[in-house]
């Protein structure tokens, strides 16, 4: 598989899948080697490209509340307690989705 990401968008990309939780990585030498974290992320990976290339696949495209948030929406959700939807959230909430 070939990605044409630069170095640094790379990078950001592994530091953040590595916040989360995703992937874990090992140093070896001067290089870090990443890895998914659980064997389980393959599966979820697995029924997640068969949902978005089955029919349901060109209601995501056509969603218009779909592509990535913000980092300040990000921050309000994280800082929002379980159960409540802050309201920078559910803004972009689309219709029967909440």
């Amino acid at each position: 598989m070939v990605c044409r990401l630069s170095s640094s968008n790379a990078s950001n990309h592994l530091q953040c899948l590595l916040e989360c939780g995703l992937v874990a990585v090992e140093a070896q030498g001067r290089q870090n080697v990443y890895a998914l974290a659980d064997p389980s992320i393959t599966e979820l990976l697995e029924v997640s490209r068969r949902i978005a290339n089955g029919p349901a696949g060109w209601l995501i495209e056509a969603c218009r509340s779909y592509g990535p948030p913000s980092r300040r929406k990000l921050r309000v959700m994280a800082a929002t307690p379980p159960g409540r939807v802050s309201t920078a959230a559910s803004a972009h909430i689309p219709a029967g989705r909440s």
